[in-house]
């Protein structure tokens, strides 16, 4: 962007190596930065509090990297931790070199003696509550993340046991039950919806739908093999709370893993809607395509 003179007027300058370099060094000011200003030319750094005050100026104007800020959040650039010294910064900075004190509470009793001499003596029993402090040190942080599945298991699932596809392509002499899986997922010839696998290495894939794998017409009995599915859905990202305006078609289905199935098998299908049982095609999806609704997701399939 070619920037006018006089907007270089209203910032303070300082030197940096590059683009990148002067919004870091910038997200350090305890200030709201609308616009930084990078001038390669001299490598000059400023920053402007408010957008109005940039000029382009495309005839006289000096090349710049500009960026924008509109919520002016730049200072949060210098509060962010890459992930692989997550855990680092905070042994080292928060916890290892802080003590911390657990509070325990504990209850005392106590009793007096009073005396009246119409009433005798008379025992009162009374307790408080006594605050202890107990110091404790973290000296590590450990990932415990429950129900975490990152095994090729959550993309496939048997349909039948004892039984392997009839009319597929076939790959012979194959290791093991995950790359017959991906020989079906990262097929090119042929939108792959199901696969067998067998003892001895004999892997077939085929376009047939799961419910088809229960037609005995497509199959054979084999006691060494299992008939598995394509866990598709996991190739599509759900948008929550979304109506789609514009469906190519719609049926009614058992489950999202049959809906999602259908979406996959199709060419026109770029996406589906999923509620109250109905499996919507849709085609592109944009905001602008889908409305607000509370008991249906959009469902947009991934690209690498």
């Amino acid at each position: 962007m070619s920037v006018n003179a006089d907007t270089f007027k209203k910032m303070k300058p300082i030197k940096a190596n590059h683009g990148f370099d002067c919004v870091h060094k910038l997200s350090k000011i305890k200030e709201y930065i609308s616009v930084v200003i990078y001038r390669p030319s001299d490598s000059s750094c400023g920053y402007l509090t408010k957008f109005e005050d940039l000029e382009e100026d495309t005839k006289a104007g000096e090349p710049c990297i500009v960026y924008h800020f509109p919520l002016q959040n730049l200072q949060r650039i210098d509060q962010e931790i890459p992930l692989d010294q997550i855990h680092n910064t905070y042994l080292q900075n928060l916890l290892v070199k802080s003590h911390g004190f657990f509070i325990g509470y504990y209850r005392k009793y106590f009793s007096a003696t009073s005396y009246t001499e119409r009433t005798g003596a008379i025992f009162l029993l009374s307790s408080f509550v006594v605050q202890k402090f107990y110091p404790y040190e973290l000296v590590d942080i450990i990932d415990k993340t429950e129900n975490e599945d990152t095994s090729a298991g959550r993309f496939q699932y048997i349909i039948r046991a004892y039984a392997k596809l009839k009319v597929t392509v076939t790959f012979p002499d194959v290791k093991a039950l995950d790359d017959c899986y991906r020989n079906c997922h990262n097929s090119e010839h042929f939108k792959c919806n199901t696969y067998s696998y067998c003892q001895n290495g004999d892997c077939r894939v085929s376009s047939l739908l799961t419910e088809d794998s229960y037609n005995e017409s497509h199959v054979e009995q084999d006691k060494s093999c299992s008939i598995l599915s394509l866990n598709v859905i996991n190739d599509y990202s759900e948008v929550s709370q979304k109506n789609l305006k514009h469906r190519l078609t719609a049926a009614e289905k058992s489950n999202i893993y049959s809906c999602a199935e259908y979406c996959h098998a199709s060419l026109d299908c770029l996406s589906f809607q999923w509620g109250d049982f109905q499996c919507s095609f849709g085609v592109y999806y944009t905001d602008a395509s889908a409305e607000y609704v509370d008991e249906c997701s959009v469902y947009l399939r991934k690209y690498p």
